[in-house]
Parts: structure tokens; sequence; C-alpha cells
């Protein structure tokens, strides 16, 4: 689902900045 997706790209793009611990 395209909320899912969202989702995840923002979890992807906190856990980048913060490595491990999102």
């Amino acid at each position: 689902t395209p909320m899912m997706e969202a989702f995840a790209a923002a979890y992807k793009k906190c856990r980048t900045k913060n490595g491990k611990r999102a």
C-alpha cells in the first residue's frame, strides 16, 4: 500500500540518519 511505502521510506530515512536506532 502507498501508506506502508511512505512509512517505510520515513523509517529508512531515520534509520540512515541515526544508524541502528530509528
